[in-house]
């Protein structure tokens, strides 16, 4: 028999930090997307893999730097949509670290949106992934380790508040991401639009109470003027983003758009373009620069890093978070994921409650009563009744102690 004490420390982010940083590679793939994320416990999953065509296949630009870093493998990869600028090359990739018509060096899931399309470049993508292919659940959480984890806030259209919209276009269909490690937050979305125009429709301002502050924002659809749109910014506000796109083939698209980079501009975001394409916007002195190279991203306990750039973490974390005192209860939630994480990070328990009907935090013991003594973090996200009001998110530091 066991019995639980609670620490009267409330904390609002995960305070599980590993003595190794979290590593993030926004990888110049020109007019592409990609970017591998290695996690302190040293799992590695690659978002997209730029384009592949006659002449140019960045996929070996991205299996390049995989080796260069002495990575071996992947635990997952993820394709946030079917445009050959995003998964492309993504069996070079897969081909070249496990061998040619192999798929064995990644560990894990290939997650997608499911579903098909019908380009010579998806074929070769759903040929690739064969047998490790996995769809990934809105709201599900990919564990990283070290106390580093993603998790889906949207995908074909649906989002983890329940809106929906029916996709005209295969950027409507984006998977979302938001990648967290204690007080560092990041948000990539592919394609993803912002508004009902051109062919598109508005997800942004959809997620954006569920994504909420973070740190760094991979700029949606490589700076297009119908994303990036000032509700998504005003709820994310983040400190610094990152636009990947291109010069090779003739950018004919004219990315980043000036109105994006001043929308950005305007909201305090320090801008990292990865190239200088004549034919997009122009950042405004001290408000961003060109980098012609891969961005890299490092995190700390207390700080983080872009390309030699510092930025302080708020230790408190960057969350507007509900008041704790409003009860986990069937008046204000829909329904709520408890999670429990041991404390070197790793996901011990998963449950999706309903329409919880008391207070969740008034029983632990339903939650830890068969752990191991030690301590864990015992981490309530919860959606409201109203799908108005923002994701609400609660951590616990939980001591499991033996009892005579």
């Amino acid at each position: 028999m066991k019995i639980l004490i609670l620490s009267v420390l409330l904390l609002n982010i995960f305070s599980i930090i590993s003595a190794q940083p979290l590593k993030i590679y926004c990888i110049d793939v020109d007019q592409g997307s990609s970017t591998l994320i290695v996690s302190p416990a040293n799992k590695y999953i690659l978002i997209d893999a730029g384009d592949y065509e006659t002449g140019y296949n960045y996929g070996d630009t991205v299996l390049r730097l995989i080796r260069n870093l002495g990575i071996t493998h992947l635990d997952y990869t993820l394709a946030t949509h079917y445009h050959a600028d995003h998964i492309g090359g993504m069996p070079t990739v897969i081909y070249g670290l496990s061998g040619s018509g192999h798929n064995d060096s990644i560990l894990h899931y290939c997650y997608d949106r499911a579903d098909t399309y019908t380009t010579t470049q998806y074929i070769y993508y759903k040929n690739a992934v064969a047998g490790k292919r996995r769809t990934i659940g809105i709201g599900e959480t990919i564990d990283l380790g070290g106390g580093a984890f993603m998790f889906c806030v949207v995908r074909n259209g649906r989002t983890l508040l329940g809106d929906t919209v029916i996709p005209s276009d295969e950027n409507d269909r984006c998977i979302g991401m938001v990648l967290k490690y204690g007080s560092f937050k990041l948000s990539i979305d592919g394609d993803l639009a912002g508004y009902n125009s051109g062919g598109y429709r508005d997800l942004e301002t959809k997620i954006a109470p569920i994504v909420r502050n973070v740190n760094v924002l991979i700029v949606n659809h490589h700076g297009s003027r119908y994303s990036t749109n000032n509700v998504f910014l005003d709820s994310l506000r983040p400190q610094a983003a990152t636009i990947s796109m291109g010069v090779y083939p003739p950018n004919t698209y004219g990315f980043p758009k000036q109105e994006v980079i001043n929308r950005l501009v305007n909201h305090n975001t320090y801008i990292y373009q990865m190239n200088n394409n004549s034919t997009g916007g122009t950042i405004p002195s001290g408000h961003g620069r060109i980098l012609n190279t891969t961005a890299a991203i490092t995190v700390y306990n207390t700080y983080y890093t872009i390309n030699g750039d510092s930025y302080t973490l708020n230790p408190n974390g960057i969350e507007q978070n509900t008041p704790s005192n409003i009860p986990l209860s069937i008046q204000n939630f829909q329904s709520a994921t408890v999670k429990i994480y041991n404390i070197s990070g790793r996901l011990i328990l998963t449950r999706l409650i309903q329409r919880p009907s008391e207070n969740l935090l008034n029983k632990p013991n339903d939650w830890c009563k068969n752990l191991a003594s030690g301590i864990y973090f015992l981490h309530i996200t919860a959606v409201p009744s109203d799908h108005q009001s923002p994701l609400y998110a609660r951590t616990e530091k939980v001591i499991v102690l033996p009892y005579n």
